[in-house]
C-alpha cells in the first residue's frame, strides 16, 4: 500500500490528468489490447462513476472473466485493487489507501468511494491478466490470503465501517 500511496501522491502533485490508475505489480496487459485504458475511461460517462476496474482472470465478483453475458459496463459495490482507475476529484475527497489495515485496502477504498456518493463500474470490455498474490506471498508468505488473513481483514473493516457496509460490499448488493 505504501508504494501505491507514494505513486498516487506523486501523480496528484505532478500530473494534471483527470484519472489516476492504481495497478499491482503482478498484472499483465495483453500485447494486442492497446485500447484497454480508453475502454475503462469511457465507463466514466455512465453517471457519477468515481472509479472503474477491468475484468481479470483472478479477481472477486463481477470483475471475474468467468461471468459471461453481462453488459459492457456493470455497476458494482467493489473493485479489486489489482487495477483501479480513479477520478482525481475522488482521490481528493477520499484520500489515500489506509495503510493501517492488514489488507483489504481495495474493499476499504470501495466503501469509502461509495460513501461519498460515487458509483463503481466494471469495464467488461477491458481485460488484464492477474498473476494472483505473487507480491503478497513474496512479502508475507503463506499467511497472505489465508483464512486467518481474510478474517483479520474482515474484522478490521467491520471495526472501521461496521458490519453492514462490509456485507453489502463483499456480496455486491447494489442498494
Amino acid at each position: 500500500m505504501g508504494g501505491v500511496n507514494a505513486g498516487i501522491s506523486w501523480a496528484m502533485t505532478n500530473d494534471p490528468a483527470p484519472f489516476i490508475c492504481m495497478m499491482n505489480d503482478d498484472v499483465q496487459i495483453l500485447d494486442h489490447d492497446y485500447g484497454w485504458l480508453t475502454k475503462m475511461i469511457n465507463c466514466f460517462s455512465l453517471g457519477k462513476v468515481g472509479a472503474v476496474g477491468p475484468t481479470s482472470n483472478a479477481v472477486m465478483g463481477l470483475q471475474s472473466i468467468s461471468f459471461i453475458g453481462l453488459p459492457p459496463a456493470v455497476e458494482s459495490t467493489r473493485l479489486s485493487g489489482v487495477c483501479m482507475l480513479v477520478r482525481r476529484e475522488v482521490i481528493n475527497e477520499v484520500g489515500l489507501l489506509d495503510e493501517s489495515l492488514p489488507g483489504g485496502d481495495d474493499l476499504d477504498y470501495s466503501i469509502r468511494i461509495r460513501s461519498k456518493g460515487y458509483k463503481l463500474a466494471i469495464c467488461r470490455r477491458s481485460f488484464i491478466i492477474h498473476h494472483y498474490a505473487h507480491t503478497g506471498r513474496r512479502v508475507h508468505g503463506e499467511y497472505w490470503d489465508s483464512a486467518l488473513h481474510t478474517e483479520n481483514i474482515h474484522m478490521a473493516l467491520i471495526k472501521k465501517h461496521g458490519l453492514k457496509p462490509l456485507f453489502v460490499t463483499v456480496n455486491d448488493l447494489i442498494p
